[in-house]
């Protein structure tokens, strides 16, 4: 049920279709491949509200095939165009690209939402 909620949810906010789905070893993080190009990553860590973590761009045409590695920290996305997307999705790898694209750190509740379960610590 909550893999067609995230589906339907990716779909409608997305330029195109959901082409493929991977959940991460631990099963906490659902990714999909979506036909604009874009992947959609969701945290399941509670299933009853799944919630959207990041879209990940990059990749030019269809991605067609998504798939984490078996350590679940890097995630691969393959396109049309021919080319494979590699993504690190580790805690340190996500707070590098909030400082970098952002120039702020998260807050508590922006915290709590996509790092549940591990205490609050300033970012940047």
């Amino acid at each position: 049920m909550v893999l067609h909620q995230i589906l339907l949810l990716s779909t409608t906010r997305a330029q195109g279709n959901g082409e493929s789905v991977a959940f991460s070893p631990d099963g906490t993080t659902l990714a999909a491949g979506i036909t604009d190009g874009n992947v959609w990553m969701w945290n399941l860590a509670d299933p009853a509200l799944p919630a959207l973590i990041a879209t990940l761009t990059g990749p030019q045409g269809h991605v067609f095939s998504v798939a984490f590695s078996p350590s679940g920290r890097t995630l691969a996305a393959a396109s049309s165009a021919g080319t494979v997307h590699l993504w690190d999705t580790s805690p340190a790898a996500a707070k590098e690209g909030v400082c970098a694209g952002e120039g702020q750190g998260i807050t508590r509740q922006e915290w709590a939402t996509y790092i549940p379960g591990v205490a609050y610590r300033a970012t940047c």
